[in-house]
């Protein structure tokens, strides 16, 4: 090891070291940090997760942290490499690995890692959370194990061991319906996803999520209009979403499903790019957090024309990731267009 390298090293670590020693001398204990966390959480994610990795720093065998961190990088941000930093950082803390393990399957999941999620999922030994049989009914379906999948969906809606932290922390919540209506629809299990839906919003099945409250419905709506676009029929999942935008702005909140992203794809798909740039600008606007936003953004204001606004968001993704190659392609295909 060079000099350079001794130099930062020793940098890093007093810098580390002068935070312990004062936040210790301060008073600050993890436990007050992660409550001003949860504070701040929503309003100002920025200053959440600082204080979210500032009670792991002062203790890191701080759970709880460590859990909503995996929830702002996995359901927030959509930053799938850095949740699975985090939630490895909790499996290998933490005496309940059934969590961890069902937690971390979800990335594994994103990221098309078959084996991993089998792994993780076999080296569950105890009575399964709701979330184990959530990520083993998409685990079966990916594997194109309808039958078992089914069984494990169900499971995941009626089992009474359901994965919710302690108070105070309201918003860890990964929504299964949301996660079970995807898989449906990915699969083009149309029929079946029309009926889930039907039943719950008739009240015709037992569902241990959530009950009824402002999100669900709009979730399951906003389902309902994505299976109306796979099947091109976008005169009806146009109505269903305009409404879902009314519902939406009127009630705004964390929770609710916003329909901007699935209208400015609607739009997209059928040509009509000024709307779709309207719309997918909306998004990328109120999650100015999330690089795939901001990337829809782009292409779309590509599409309609609009080449500044295009390089307005690109240039927040490549703040967020420099070596992103999508925001990089659509840059130098937008600087070619211009010379």
């Amino acid at each position: 090891m060079d000099d350079i390298h001794k130099k930062i090293i020793f940098l890093v670590f007093f810098i580390l070291t002068t935070v312990i020693i004062f936040l210790q001398i301060s008073g600050t204990n993890a436990e007050s940090l992660y409550i001003k966390a949860q504070k701040h959480y929503i309003n100002d994610f920025d200053k959440s997760v600082m204080y979210f990795k500032e009670s792991i720093l002062l203790d890191p065998m701080f759970e709880k942290s460590y859990l909503m961190l995996f929830h702002y990088y996995y359901i927030i941000e959509r930053n799938f490499e850095d949740a699975l930093k985090t939630i490895n950082g909790y499996v290998n803390i933490t005496s309940n690995k059934e969590i961890g393990f069902s937690l971390r399957s979800f990335i594994y999941i994103e990221q098309d890692h078959l084996d991993l999620i089998e792994s993780d999922l076999n080296n569950i030994e105890n009575e399964p959370y709701d979330f184990t049989y959530l990520a083993k009914g998409i685990y079966y379906y990916k594997t194109d194990n309808f039958e078992k999948g089914d069984e494990m969906f169900e499971r995941a809606m009626t089992t009474k061991k359901l994965l919710i932290l302690e108070e105070p922390d309201p918003f860890f919540r990964i929504e299964k319906i949301d996660k079970i209506l995807t898989t449906l629809i990915e699969h083009e299990q149309y029929d079946k996803c029309k009926k889930l839906i039907q039943d719950i919003l008739n009240n015709k099945l037992e569902f241990n999520v959530y009950p009824l409250e402002q999100g669900t419905p709009l979730t399951l709506f906003h389902h309902l209009a994505k299976i109306h676009m796979e099947l091109g029929e976008y005169d009806e999942a146009e109505k269903i979403l305009l409404d879902l935008e009314t519902n939406f702005e009127e009630e705004r909140g964390f929770g609710l499903d916003c329909p901007y992203q699935a209208l400015g794809l609607l739009y997209f798909q059928t040509e009509n790019y000024d709307k779709s740039s309207e719309y997918y600008e909306k998004y990328a606007n109120i999650t100015p957090y999330r690089i795939q936003s901001q990337l829809e953004a782009a292409q779309a204001c590509f599409k309609a024309g609009k080449h500044s606004c295009a390089i307005d968001y690109l240039e927040k993704v490549l703040d967020k990731d420099p070596n992103n190659k999508e925001a990089i392609q659509l840059l130098n295909k937008l600087n070619s267009s211009l010379t």
